[in-house]
């Protein structure tokens, strides 16, 4: 080989090492791109309520089906139906209090229903300010039986699938299971949903 081969060889070599440190730059680029943008729709909270508003007399007919859920002889099986208004009637006051949450409502879709949540985050220092971030949940379900299978997770603007959508479902029911009502859901028996209603049957058992 000649000296003027071993020269081309080496401006090729460091022509493709140069490439592919350019090409290693864009790409990473790229990511830290992409992981941007899904922290900022994340974190892009969603405080508007969703649904119809709540009526405080609807508030009344969740309690009173819990209650019914609670009292009812053992096989007894008896029905109720939840408008949107009653839902986020309930979904109000003393309700998020209790959940410890900002917001919470509710829009009954045909078939399936889609619950959205408003959180506030820790606190977090930045220079002399401290701000307090919120975050929005969000989950689409429809109903199979006794039971609601998820079929959309939110976080913010970002779709979650995985382990994520999983986080979002958890987070969900980690606040509604600290209302006393929520026990009544031990007694379903069957959900049912139509355009502007949830139809429930409860069967103490």
């Amino acid at each position: 080989m000649t000296r003027g081969s071993v020269s081309k060889m080496s401006l090729s070599l460091g022509a493709i090492g140069s490439s592919a440190r350019v090409l290693a730059s864009s790409i990473g680029g790229a990511v830290l791109l992409v992981i941007f943008v899904q922290v900022v729709l994340a974190m892009t909270a969603q405080s508007r309520l969703i649904g119809v508003e709540g009526r405080r007399a609807g508030a009344s007919n969740v309690v009173a089906l819990a209650r019914t859920a609670g009292h009812i002889g053992l096989g007894q099986v008896v029905g109720r139906s939840l408008t949107e208004a009653d839902l986020n009637g309930y979904l109000y006051g003393d309700t998020l209090r209790r959940m410890k949450v900002e917001a919470c409502s509710a829009d009954i879709l045909p078939g399936g229903i889609r619950v959205r949540m408003l959180t506030k985050m820790s606190y977090i220092d930045v220079g002399s300010w401290r701000i307090q971030p919120k975050l929005s949940y969000e989950v689409t379900a429809i109903p199979s039986g006794n039971q609601l299978r998820f079929r959309k997770a939110r976080i913010g603007l970002l779709p979650v699938f995985g382990p994520l959508k999983t986080h979002v479902i958890r987070k969900l029911y980690a606040h509604l299971s600290l209302l006393p009502e929520w026990k009544a859901c031990a007694s379903i028996k069957e959900i049912q949903v139509s355009e502007d209603r949830i139809d429930v049957s409860i069967q103490k058992q």
